[in-house]
């Protein structure tokens, strides 16, 4: 998986401890937006870097807006359902999503009606997740190799 920085939302940002915002990706002005992908599948990805503690949950959205601060009217483009705190466990990839390329990788906003020009993450945390330490970002490859057993032993 080859990550850019230009992509990423957030490197082990935390702990995270109340509701949160990562950085945020600026598309560009309209009317041309920032192309991420030329017609290549684009995948949003978050990792856990450091285990939640407690009973409160986490809830992790991919969400844009006109403003930078993605506070004006957000659009959610993806969430995860809330997440108990001691299941993000560190080394846990709580989301690989591919984006729809039709929605997203358009360099003309009539093509992407619902993207604005600010992306980012909002982490809604509710009660208490500890130390949760997470990483956010884009890509157009992901890592989905699995690894098995050798099937022998050395002795």
């Amino acid at each position: 998986m080859i990550l850019s920085k230009l992509e990423e939302f957030s490197d082990a940002q935390g702990p995270i401890t109340t509701t949160a915002i990562s950085a945020v990706v600026d598309l560009g002005a309209t009317p041309t937006l920032r192309d991420l992908g030329v017609g290549t599948d684009v995948w949003f990805v978050v990792q856990v870097d450091v285990t939640g503690t407690g009973a409160g949950t986490c809830t992790i959205a991919l969400v844009s807006s006109a403003a930078a601060g993605l506070q004006t009217t957000p659009v959610t483009h993806f969430a995860t359902p809330a997440i108990v705190g001691t299941n993000l466990v560190a080394g846990l990839e709580v989301a690989r999503v591919k984006l729809p390329v039709s929605g997203f990788l358009a360099a003309v906003p009539t093509a992407s009606p619902n993207y604005k020009r600010y992306l980012g993450v909002q982490y809604t945390i509710a009660s208490t997740v500890g130390a949760l330490k997470l990483s956010a970002f884009l890509t157009l490859g992901v890592q989905a190799n699995a690894s098995y057993p050798s099937g022998f032993a050395v002795s």
